[in-house]
């Protein structure tokens, strides 16, 4: 399966667990913001700008120490940033922006600054005729949003609580290097449960509530987790009760028909994971290496083989070459190898980090198209590394091993 195209702007978290869905994703800012993936096919319902149009909703609010702050309602479509309204705050900070959207979307606030690679923003999941009122700080801007006056304000502002206590634990977690990558997952599994388990209730019990267009993300398989790896399926249930709310109260809005789009992409999706979970034997892999000579998976039968899936791009990957590279040294002699796998779409990139991380091994194929390899619909992976151990005879031992777990099984196996 293809990575998810997510058809809403999310609410962006720190994770201590690292997996690269495309180039741009392998960091993650601590603070919140409302932000639209790339590849988002549907943001907010063709929205104009509201100018001459009858202003049909309001946001109001207090800026702590935001004396004449300009703040701005906008909303990003595929073609650019849209301004509905703005205003400055006066010198309490009080401010009202009024202005004209289309229909019920994702919208944020923004604090215009211009301070480079500042983002102070904070979503709005506005309804025509909406009055909200937002209370933020000026200093800590997307940490503290407090809103009241719509039917979705109160769900947002617990599920920020819930947010927050998740991103507290993540800052004050100490050396989280100390810990195995099993060990991070249970915990980062652990300390997320409330808001998860928040935004699953929220949605079940008022499917059509406008703030579930920002609680969906909890529900979405998380590439940080392993995907489907770790995908609680009846999400995919909660989904579904999502899109028939959105139906039933907004028919005619494309965000509506785009939620039953993302169902019926996760639900295949999943489908098609489980069915690679019964497979015994890895598919067969055949691709061209550096020098263009095609090399083949099956090649390597007679021996334990990791397959592994990166590219130069992946900062996670390269963080764990090294590790693989201690361990191809330390068994390459008792009958063991590697595949490596790269979703690079430049070449030269490609060769010049199998160079620099001294990835000595032969076994290096790509077909130098990126998300689009063949790959990953054959393996059905959402993000990189990721890896399969197979035995001698190319049947499958374990998926997605790395650091410490990955030199536990090749002990096991080899010494």
């Amino acid at each position: 399966m293809k990575k998810i195209n997510r058809l809403f702007p999310i609410i962006c978290t720190a994770v201590i667990l690292t997996a690269c869905a495309d180039e741009t994703s392998n960091t993650v800012d601590a603070d919140t913001s409302a932000q639209t993936e790339q590849d988002s096919k549907v943001s907010t319902p063709a929205a104009t700008n509201s100018e001459n149009l009858e202003q049909n909703f309001v946001v109001s609010g207090k800026v702590e120490n935001g004396i004449h702050a300009e703040m701005i309602v906008e909303t990003t479509t595929p073609r650019g940033v849209i301004v509905l309204g703005k205003s400055y705050a006066d010198e309490e900070g009080n401010f009202k922006i009024t202005g004209n959207i289309p229909a019920l979307g994702l919208y944020q606030l923004r604090l215009n600054e211009t301070q480079p690679n500042s983002q102070k923003v904070v979503p709005l999941s506005l309804v025509p005729e909406d009055s909200v009122h937002v209370e933020v700080n000026f200093d800590d801007f997307n940490s503290t949003p407090k809103y009241s006056g719509t039917e979705w304000a109160p769900v947002l502002n617990e599920y920020f609580e819930h947010l927050f206590g998740f991103l507290s634990f993540q800052r004050n977690l100490k050396n989280p290097q100390q810990y195995s990558e099993d060990e991070l997952l249970k915990m980062v599994v652990k300390e997320s449960k409330p808001m998860d388990d928040f935004c699953v209730n929220s949605i079940l019990k008022d499917s059509d509530n406008p703030a579930n267009i920002i609680l969906i993300q909890q529900v979405y398989p998380k590439e940080y987790l392993g995907g489907f790896q770790n995908w609680d399926p009846k999400n995919l249930d909660v989904l579904k009760a999502m899109q028939d709310g959105f139906m039933k109260s907004y028919p005619q809005n494309p965000l509506s028909s785009a939620i039953g789009q993302q169902v019926n992409q996760i639900e295949s999706g999943y489908n098609e994971y489980l069915s690679f979970e019964k497979m015994k034997v890895a598919p067969e892999i055949a691709m061209p290496d550096p020098n263009g000579i095609e090399r083949r998976l099956s090649d390597l039968r007679g021996k334990y083989v990791l397959i592994d899936f990166w590219a130069s791009w992946c900062g996670p990957c390269r963080k764990e070459n090294p590790n693989v590279v201690r361990l191809y040294n330390k068994y390459k002699d008792k009958g063991f190898d590697i595949f490596s796998v790269s979703l690079d779409k430049d070449a030269e990139a490609w060769k010049r980090a199998i160079k620099a991380d001294n990835l000595s091994w032969d076994n290096h194929v790509s077909e130098l198209n990126y998300w689009n390899s063949s790959v990953i619909q054959t393996y059905k992976f959402q993000g990189i590394p990721f890896t399969v151990l197979v035995d001698k005879n190319g049947e499958i031992i374990a998926k997605g091993l790395r650091g410490q777990a990955l030199e536990n099984k090749l002990k096991e196996l080899l010494d």
